[in-house]
């Protein structure tokens, strides 16, 4: 290694260091993964404020620069993570009024702030634009959770109407018995529902395709 690598390695590291300092664990943690091109340290600084309010702790961390495996069709780029506090209020019938309305509030401000933002993915190769997929996670244990994507074509209303529904399909899921990769989970405006896709079926769909 290089003395000129070995500088950028170290910076690399002391970079990654200061951005994990906003990390947060605990069941009382709602986290927020985002771009720094996406919101601004102001707009970062209400997310915290309002959260707080809830007696919550609000953890976030900024994904640029990291080496991050996509799989385009079925991730999120930008998310909120529910907390477990709030997950279980949620399937306990205990999440008061005041409570998703502020959550909700957080996070359609994110939706709209993220929804027409673009993401460049760098490759040795080529560089690719793509939209940035925004949305949800949801975290049920280790072997068990969803990525649920509120699409950005949708409007306002209907986002919020996806958000309210997310009651109905969190209560009813069940746990994995073993890991699964994260579902993908599409809201259906006609249909008012989120629906699941297997992820793992998905791509194993696709490769027999292609060997076809």
């Amino acid at each position: 290694m290089s003395l000129s690598e070995s500088k950028e390695h170290q910076e690399y590291l002391r970079q990654q260091k200061e951005k994990r300092k906003t990390l947060k664990s605990g069941e009382d943690v709602m986290h927020l993964s985002y771009y720094e091109n996406v919101f601004t340290t102001n707009e970062l600084s209400h997310f915290k404020s309002e959260i707080e309010k809830l007696d919550l702790e609000f953890s976030y961390y900024n994904q640029s620069g990291d080496v991050n495996a996509y799989l385009d069709d079925y991730s999120l780029d930008v998310f909120f993570i529910l907390s477990q506090l709030t997950l279980n209020e949620i399937l306990n019938g205990t999440l008061s009024n005041l409570t998703w309305e502020t959550l909700k509030f957080v996070v359609l401000k994110g939706w709209k702030k993220a929804k027409d933002k673009i993401l460049t993915k760098a490759t040795p190769r080529k560089a690719t634009q793509k939209r940035i997929r925004f949305g949800l996670k949801v975290h049920f244990d280790k072997n068990t959770s969803f990525n649920m994507h509120l699409n950005g074509d949708l409007n306002e209303e209907t986002i919020l109407k996806a958000l309210d529904k997310t009651f109905d399909f969190i209560k009813s899921q069940t746990k994995n018995s073993e890991y699964k990769m994260s579902d993908f989970v599409t809201y259906y405006e006609d249909k008012e529902k989120w629906v699941a896709i297997d992820v793992l079926d998905e791509i194993l769909k696709k490769r027999k395709k292609k060997e076809k």
